[in-house]
């Protein structure tokens, strides 16, 4: 993360000091400048759940957005902000979403919540044990997305699902769970 340079501050409090939890302001985007793009990661994470509060069902690439890319230069996080922010939307998504009784789409938030876990974690540039505790870490949260994913279809008994019309809820809903993200379990796991 880049050190935040004297009188830069947070672009939602517009504090330059630390915030309740003794952070500074951060930034590990492609925002350039002596002050563009600080923010608390505390008043990041409160504007992207009040994004992904807005976001409706099916809209789960709405639902993880603010979480990976910067509100201000709409590239992507980068190392350590980008795997923190990533272990916040999971914890946001489970807390809010995770609980027995949620919808298919509320469960579908929170797997896309591990599924961006993971490709943070992927796109780590550590060397070294830094590297081997990450591998580590993504192992365990891939078996859990491959673990909820397989509990999901046993819930739904999705397998007739693939031949439901291509716009049906059904459909679009297979195909992001089998499709993409069992898919690309498996693929990260080699």
């Amino acid at each position: 993360m880049t050190a935040i340079p004297s009188g830069a501050a947070c672009y939602f409090c517009l504090g330059e000091e630390a915030d309740e939890e003794g952070k500074l302001p951060v930034r590990d985007c492609s925002c350039r400048g002596d002050s563009a793009g600080f923010a608390h990661f505390s008043c990041l994470t409160k504007y992207c759940e009040q994004k992904c509060k807005a976001a409706g069902d099916g809209e789960v690439g709405v639902f993880t957005e603010p979480w990976k890319i910067c509100n201000n230069c709409k590239q992507y996080f980068q190392d350590r902000l980008s795997i923190d922010l990533a272990s916040a939307c999971y914890s946001f998504a489970e807390s809010t979403y995770g609980h027995p009784d949620s919808n298919k789409w509320d469960k579908l938030k929170v797997l896309t919540a591990l599924h961006l876990q993971i490709i943070a974690l992927s796109r780590t540039k550590l060397i070294g044990s830094d590297k081997k505790l990450i591998i580590k870490e993504m192992k365990i949260i891939i078996r859990k997305f491959l673990s909820m994913i397989d509990q999901t279809k046993k819930e739904h008994s999705m397998s007739s699902w693939v031949h439901m019309p291509k716009g049906s809820g059904e459909f679009v809903y297979y195909t992001a769970l089998c499709v993409k993200y069992e898919a690309f379990a498996h693929d990260q796991l080699g």
